[in-house]
């Protein structure tokens, strides 16, 4: 009964204590809403936002683990509002649902697709929609493939982002490619740091994210998470000051080192390759070409090796791990011509 009631009560919310009995009814009625709702027994935050409240349903999942991004798809895909009604939510023990109380074991990839059956349930009936679109980037779509591939009849299309295949396989590839640039480059430092990871690997908890935070910030230099000509400072020097009135540093900190420490070895452990191979929903996989964050080459395979009613590989050749963000036009055209 609590649960129904706090559904109850963010609906309310939403539409003013207006209850709207019919889709038809609210054609046209944009929505602009921040809330908070327990998933999982979490208490969690999440957005809505659209142009017209009758559009297509879309949920996107963010990276990580523990990378709240809500900012970022707010600031660069807005155009996505004009054609679905767009929920960005941090999950739990990310950013604006972070709190010190999260149990330490709820922290799974299991768990987390759960509170996206959830919150799509809980979406489908507020909006009175059968299905919704599902974007899983990076991290997120780990939890993308085990909730489209467990609840089908929910979901119109999985749109994967940088889409994580082999944890084990893709750390490896990743380390290799810095070391050769690293080789390249005659950079000893840099060398010497990657060669020590590699002889490591895979370390576990905190050591092994001290060593991504290195392994990242080579592979960074060496131009494989972001194509050379784009940067991190562009992208968030770019930001709407009005979507960053909700960005809390602080929190956004906690939720990423708390997520990143209890979950890292549950992305070492992914195996796609071998398992999660056939999906009954169409599946779009967005590529960067110069990915070597989640590796590219590895997408590839994968997509070779799934079935589904449709499928598609589709690259942006002037990304590496942050498509949507890099190149929002090409993106933001891609999700239109989807949602008609």
């Amino acid at each position: 009964m609590r649960k129904r009631r706090g559904h109850r009560y963010v609906l309310g919310l939403l539409f003013g204590f207006i209850f709207v009995p019919a889709a038809a009814q609210r054609v046209g009625q944009p929505i602009d809403t921040l809330f908070r709702i327990k998933l999982g027994n979490v208490d969690q935050t999440v957005f809505i936002k659209g142009n017209d409240r009758a559009k297509p349903l879309l949920l996107i999942l963010h990276g990580g683990p523990g990378f709240s991004d809500f900012y970022l798809w707010q600031t660069y895909n807005q155009p996505l509002e004009n054609d679905y009604t767009v929920v960005t939510w941090d999950q739990r023990g990310t950013g604006l649902s972070y709190n010190d109380s999260i149990p330490v074991a709820s922290m799974t990839f299991d768990q987390i697709a759960l509170d996206v059956h959830e919150l799509t349930l809980f979406l489908k009936k507020l909006f009175i929609q059968d299905k919704l679109y599902l974007i899983g980037y990076s991290g997120g779509s780990i939890s993308g493939v085990k909730v489209v591939t467990s609840y089908p009849e929910d979901y119109k299309a999985f749109i994967s982002v940088g889409q994580v295949v082999d944890g084990m396989k893709n750390e490896q590839l990743s380390v290799q490619y810095t070391i050769d640039n690293a080789q390249k480059e005659n950079n000893q430092q840099a060398l010497s740091e990657l060669r020590d990871i590699a002889k490591h690997y895979p370390a576990k908890g905190k050591d092994a994210v001290v060593n991504l935070k290195k392994q990242r910030a080579w592979l960074r230099y060496y131009n494989g998470d972001l194509c050379k000509g784009t940067s991190m400072k562009e992208l968030f020097a770019g930001l709407n000051p009005t979507v960053m009135k909700h960005y809390n540093g602080t929190l956004i900190d906690k939720g990423g080192r708390f997520s990143m420490e209890t979950m890292w070895d549950q992305v070492i452990a992914v195996d796609f390759l071998t398992t999660k191979l056939e999906f009954k929903v169409p599946v779009y996989f967005v590529v960067g070409r110069c990915d070597y964050n989640a590796v590219h080459t590895l997408v590839e395979e994968y997509y070779q090796k799934i079935k589904a009613p449709r499928k598609q590989l589709i690259y942006f050749e002037k990304s590496g791990h942050y498509m949507p963000f890099t190149e929002p036009d090409k993106f933001n055209a891609l999700l239109k011509n989807l949602a008609q």
